[in-house]
């Protein structure tokens, strides 16, 4: 009897940190509302509160994500229709959008995008680890692939950490 009561108590433990091996495909289909952002370092994580509204949604072939990645809000160009240099660079830098195809096995989300923010990283790969914890879902993106193999400045240096808030349907 203690050790049925042992086993159950580490389960519920276990499904309040929400290991990733318990989400399916279906179990992550939908659209999701950024909350925050870690960036983190071998010696520390600096946590953005977005500063506006990101998203996420998964489809049960494709996937779509964009989000300002920065810690200040994107300013209005001054002039719509004509924008300067100066505010083209700016609007480019505060926003981060891929889109394409992804596959979902046992906690690993990879991401291969046909449409992309930077110019050439379609065909590209970014790999997350997913995790459910507290009502939110952590997408940690722990590698990056370029077209051609390459690997960006930062790998091996920093993981990103995504958290969502899946958005319940009316």
């Amino acid at each position: 009897m203690i050790k049925k009561l042992n086993l159950l108590t580490i389960t519920l433990i276990l499904s309040q940190f929400g290991y990733s091996q318990n989400l399916s495909k279906e179990d992550l289909l939908g659209s999701y509302q950024l909350k925050k952002i870690d960036y983190i370092y071998s010696d520390t994580t600096i946590t953005v509160s977005p500063s506006q509204s990101g998203f996420l949604v998964l489809a049960p072939l494709r996937y779509a994500i964009a989000y300002n990645p920065g810690l200040n809000p994107r300013k209005a160009f001054e002039n719509l229709s004509s924008p300067t240099e100066e505010e083209i660079l700016a609007g480019f830098r505060s926003f981060a959008f891929n889109s394409g195809a992804y596959t979902y096995t046992e906690g690993t989300f990879k991401a291969s995008p046909d449409f992309a923010k930077v110019p050439g990283f379609e065909g590209g790969e970014q790999v997350y680890e997913v995790n459910y914890i507290d009502g939110l879902y952590s997408f940690n993106m722990f590698d990056e692939t370029y077209p051609g193999g390459e690997k960006p400045s930062w790998y091996g240096k920093l993981k990103i950490k995504l958290y969502f808030e899946k958005e319940q349907s009316n």
